[in-house]
C-alpha cells in the first residue's frame, strides 16, 4: 500500500523538477517527468509526482524492503525545508 505526501512550494515548478532530477541522478534510479508529473523507479522504489500550481504531490507506491515508512517520512521531513517546501495535509 502506498502513501501520499503534499507540499507547498514557492517559485518555478521547473526548478523543483530540476532538483528532483539531480537528486535521482545521485542514486541508481530512473527519473522521467516534467513540471506537471513524472515517476521515479529503481532500487526497490516506485513513486510518482504531480504538480498543480504551487503544490507538489508525491505518491510513493513501493519502498525498498530494508527501508521503513518511518525512515521515508524522516527523510522527507528533513529535505522539504532544504528545498523550500512546507508539508500540507
Amino acid at each position: 500500500m502506498g502513501r501520499t505526501y503534499r507540499y507547498k512550494f514557492k517559485g518555478d515548478p521547473k526548478s523543483v523538477v530540476a532538483r528532483m532530477k539531480c537528486e535521482a541522478a545521485s542514486f541508481p534510479v530512473s527519473f522521467a517527468g516534467d513540471e506537471k508529473s513524472g515517476a521515479v523507479e529503481g532500487w526497490g522504489l516506485k513513486a510518482g509526482y504531480d504538480i498543480s500550481g504551487q503544490i507538489l504531490t508525491v505518491i510513493i507506491h513501493r519502498i525498498p524492503l530494508l527501508v521503513s515508512w518511518g525512515m521515508v517520512e524522516k527523510e522527507l521531513e528533513k529535505r522539504a525545508p532544504e528545498w523550500g517546501m512546507t508539508r500540507i495535509d
